[in-house]
């Protein structure tokens, strides 16, 4: 396993206060109406915290799986399931990834990073 390193902590805490400023406060309304507006997506993608994995060739910061760990932890730590982030990256993407023909990683993957394409 690797271990963490300062870049992992650094990516902890910027998307710490991310949560903090741009889902938390809106969480209840989307429990509330049942959706999560695209919005929302977008600005994880902008940010970089959809599908850390994904090859740079690709949109992708290309990063370690510890940085989706972190994800999947701090996105748990929001105690809410509409903006499910952790599936879309952990899950549905890594498909795409593994065994997508070129063509369609090149179509889908950069959109999924970007929050453009919602797998979850």
């Amino acid at each position: 396993m690797i271990p963490y390193q300062e870049e992992h902590r650094i990516f902890r805490r910027t998307l710490q206060a991310f949560l903090q400023k741009e889902i938390l406060p809106f969480v209840d309304a989307w429990e509330k109406d049942g959706i999560v507006p695209r919005s929302a997506w977008k600005k994880m993608g902008e940010h970089g915290f959809l599908c850390p994995d994904v090859p740079e060739a690709y949109g992708g910061a290309g990063a370690d799986f510890l940085y989706t760990v972190i994800v999947v932890e701090e996105m748990t730590r929001t105690n809410h399931c509409g903006l499910s982030a952790r599936l879309h990256s952990s899950v549905v993407v890594p498909y795409i990834t593994a065994y997508a023909t070129e063509e369609q990683k090149r179509h889908y993957l950069p959109r999924c990073v970007s929050g453009d394409c919602i797998t979850a």
